[in-house]
């Protein structure tokens, strides 16, 4: 990930056919990297501390929420103690609302 002009890397081992196979399902694939791992993409991010749900096609379940943050790869946390309204969010092919904020910073 390159942020003002800084690349760090984040070396993700999954077994799959390919990448494409893993994001065109759309279907939610688990990972256990850690919000440590994630935060280390970006200098002096923070992660709010519940939710963690990390992955291929993150997308929490659907509730009042018609615009949630999702992710084709990467981190969804929240500061409440369930998934339908994460307001932070690092990862690749980010979108969605946090608390009412534009969705577009990706």
């Amino acid at each position: 990930m390159k942020v003002n002009g800084v690349t760090n890397w984040l070396m993700i081992n999954h077994a799959a056919p390919s990448l494409y196979s893993l994001l065109a399902n759309r279907e939610y694939t688990q990972l256990n990297l850690g919000r440590s791992a994630w935060k280390s993409l970006i200098d002096n991010s923070s992660l709010q501390v519940n939710c963690e749900m990390e992955g291929f096609n993150v997308d929490p379940p659907i509730s009042d929420f018609p615009n949630h943050a999702l992710a084709r790869i990467g981190i969804l946390t929240n500061d409440e103690d369930h998934c339908f309204s994460c307001d932070s969010r690092i990862g690749f092919g980010t979108g969605g609302d946090l608390s009412g904020q534009d969705g577009t910073n990706s």
